[in-house]
């Protein structure tokens, strides 16, 4: 970038959008000013034409910002130019003023920096008043708290993290990278805190993935960390909101399928719920199967027996099946409420293998999912042949087929030929 000679002034700044900042300071002020973020591109444009100031903002970390002003004070062309050194360690003052410095100072605020130059150069330059500096914008902060990051300039990366938080106190990201930051200083317990709030925030905006991954690396420190969807779902059950607080207990299950607090916690939400609606009861039972399950109780295989023909026609390959619809209960009774299903079940294929989602078919939808979610395209139903028999589990796969027209009608794992050309038998048409 070009400056003109004489009453210009040179801005040299790695960060493109401070050095913008101050170059608009001295431009607001009435006086010509460019900025370069290569040292080199610097040199080289006010060799060409002098400016009368070169303001600085070095790190002075390295031997080639000391070179570079060292190159200045060298060079016929710059001799004598006033360069003021803007950087944050005060100890490298000495330093700097010895390689070509002629003046320093430990700020690296753009208001500071043009205030402390404008003293320096003759009164006439800096006559006029700069209007009152407009202040960066949240996403010009978050960007610049981003880019210190990755400098390893965290305290200033905190700083503006803070600025953001003041008046964007719930946005997730922003608290892991303040997170990251604190870390990077020491402050392990304010890290925590911020990386907590960022989980439950997470969790809060349906974005599990981030949620749980936040929560498990807490976690490898400390097992006694909160669960953010335990405390947003207890959070709503005391507002008396159980249906927020099951979906989110059902998400946090899906998340981790052996956490046995979770599962009791979705458990007693179901009891709850299945004083209104019988549908929750088939919930209950299931979930209670598989919380015996995975504390070494019994298993659907030990309690529910196996019909002999069925049995010996698809061998020990077919799938255990847990009939949740009680007979003896009124099922024609149940039938006629719009919200209890008409078929549900659950399916296992061992004792050491969690069961998959149930299928509800009600006369209301599909599915034990709430009314106002429904199955995605290509999602798979899984039913059991040995316990359904060829003409309810027919019945049921045109059911499920004609309410849901994407949805694959049957699903089985691990069967044999002959288990195969059944189910694609009783599946046809």
């Amino acid at each position: 970038m070009e400056a003109q000679s004489g009453r210009s002034i040179f801005i040299l700044d790695s960060d493109p959008h401070r050095g913008a900042r101050i170059a608009r300071l001295f431009q607001d002020g009435g006086v010509a000013a460019v900025h370069e973020t290569s040292p080199s591109a610097a040199f080289k444009a006010m060799a060409a034409h002098p400016p009368a100031m070169l303001v600085a903002r070095l790190g002075l970390v390295s031997g080639n910002d000391f070179a570079f002003l060292r190159a200045l004070r060298n060079n016929g062309a710059l001799a004598g130019l006033p360069v003021l050194v803007a950087a944050n360690d005060e100890a490298k003052s000495t330093a700097a003023l010895q390689a070509g410095a002629t003046q320093f100072i430990a700020e690296s605020d753009p208001i500071a920096v043009y205030e402390t130059a404008c003293k320096a150069l003759p009164g006439e330059v800096c006559a006029g008043t700069p209007p009152t500096p407009r202040p960066d914008t949240l996403h010009e902060l978050y960007a610049r708290g981003c880019r210190r990051l990755k400098q390893e300039r965290y305290a200033e990366a905190v700083s503006d993290f803070k600025q953001i938080i003041k008046v964007k106190p719930n946005a997730p990201e922003l608290l892991v990278s303040l997170a990251v930051a604190l870390r990077h200083l020491g402050k392990a317990q304010a890290a925590v805190q911020y990386l907590q709030r960022a989980s439950v925030l997470f969790a809060l905006a349906g974005k599990d993935a981030k949620a749980k991954d936040i929560h498990d690396q807490l976690a490898q420190n400390d097992p006694t960390t909160d669960n953010p969807f335990l405390l947003l779902a207890g959070q709503w059950l005391e507002e008396g909101r159980p249906i927020q607080a099951m979906k989110l207990y059902e998400r946090a299950a899906g998340l981790w399928p052996r956490n046995i607090e979770l599962k009791r916690s979705l458990l007693a939400v179901y009891e709850e719920l299945t004083e209104t609606d019988l549908k929750y009861a088939s919930l209950a039972e299931v979930l209670t199967l598989e919380i015996n399950e995975l504390l070494g109780g019994p298993s659907a295989s030990e309690t529910e027996e196996w019909l002999p023909d069925e049995e010996e026609a698809l061998g020990e390959g077919a799938m255990q099946f847990v009939d949740e619809t009680d007979v003896r209960k009124g099922v024609e009774e149940r039938r006629r409420a719009p919200r209890v299903p008409l078929v549900s079940h659950s399916l296992r294929y061992s004792k050491t293998r969690d069961a998959l989602p149930a299928v509800d078919i009600s006369l209301t939808g599909i599915g034990f999912k709430p009314l106002d979610e429904k199955f995605e395209e290509g999602q798979l139903i899984h039913f059991d042949l040995a316990s359904m028999g060829e003409v309810e589990i027919k019945k049921l796969a045109a059911k499920v087929m004609r309410v849901t027209p994407h949805i694959v009608g049957a699903q089985f794992e691990e069967l044999s030929p002959k288990q195969r050309a059944r189910l694609e038998k009783l599946c046809e048409g």
